[in-house]
């Protein structure tokens, strides 16, 4: 039996024992007035947390007969043992724990605890970023305020390669990224494997690898333009000497039967010195 059952059952055995030194208790909750709607059914699992409509008390409830400071010393056990890990890709069904699930009257005084205190852990792929602002936009107000001042936020963002996501996160997240940069560290990963990172070395990263793209472009730019360069020089070249072989054969057609003598005279040396051999030019 683990110790955070243990100390639940203690608690509900031995009755108000109440000990304020040990954690830090919100004021007690007020209880709500009786409803006539029952909760869903058990195993559905709430969509989002905005209000449902009146729902029933469970009036014999050993936790509600329970003084509210207990009450939250329970919720603080149940609630904030574990990461609570939720991951984004391109669709999200969200889950709570069970214990805000019972009825409304619980949910109502363990929201803020929850939502204020619970390590949150959001693992988005960044073209689930959808998914991400649906679940934000689908708490209500009072879990909405929690978060923002909760300061126990991870993000992990899984990337496949440099995309420039990061502003549009920023600007569809609003207050959220705002409150997470400050507080919250972002963490970045590739293939899940994570590598923790503030925002600021995030952005570092992003820029390197921008300047190292800009840094390929240019060479491959530089490459072109030396090739290009190459196969201009090539085509002049080519241009050159097929001017000359038309001048040498308009020539060849004017003189005639001389051609083959005046070839001597236009064809390379014909001494070791350099100089050409003019007794074989017969005019």
């Amino acid at each position: 039996m683990s110790m955070k059952v243990m100390a639940v059952q203690a608690i509900l055995v031995l009755g108000p024992q109440v000990h304020r030194g040990a954690i830090a208790l919100p004021p007690p909750p007020r209880l709500l007035p009786p409803r006539s709607l029952p909760l869903p059914p058990p195993g559905v699992i709430l969509q989002n947390l905005r209000p449902l409509g009146p729902v029933t008390v469970v009036q014999n409830s050993r936790l509600l007969r329970l003084p509210p400071e207990l009450r939250n010393r329970i919720y603080g056990l149940v609630l904030l043992d574990e990461v609570q890990e939720f991951r984004f890709s391109f669709h999200h069904y969200p889950t709570y724990p069970p214990v805000l699930q019972v009825c409304q009257q619980i949910r109502h005084e363990a929201l803020c605890i929850y939502f204020r205190s619970a390590h949150f852990e959001f693992i988005i792929h960044w073209r689930g970023l959808g998914a991400l602002l649906r679940y934000l936009d689908g708490l209500d107000a009072q879990a909405q305020l929690q978060l923002l001042h909760n300061t126990n936020v991870s993000v992990h963002v899984i990337y496949d390669d440099y995309h420039p996501w990061y502003k549009e996160i920023t600007k569809l997240m609003g207050q959220f990224a705002y409150a997470y940069q400050h507080h919250g560290p972002y963490i970045t990963a590739e293939d899940y494997e994570f590598e923790r990172a503030d925002v600021s070395e995030m952005r570092s990263k992003a820029a390197r690898v921008k300047v190292r793209a800009a840094r390929r472009a240019a060479e491959t730019k530089a490459t072109e333009k030396k090739g290009a360069d190459v196969v201009k020089a090539d085509k002049l070249a080519a241009k050159a000497v097929k001017h000359k072989d038309v001048g040498k054969a308009l020539l060849h057609r004017e003189l005639g039967e001389v051609w083959d003598q005046i070839m001597v005279v236009l064809g390379p040396p014909l001494e070791d010195d350099g100089s050409y051999h003019e007794s074989r030019v017969n005019f």
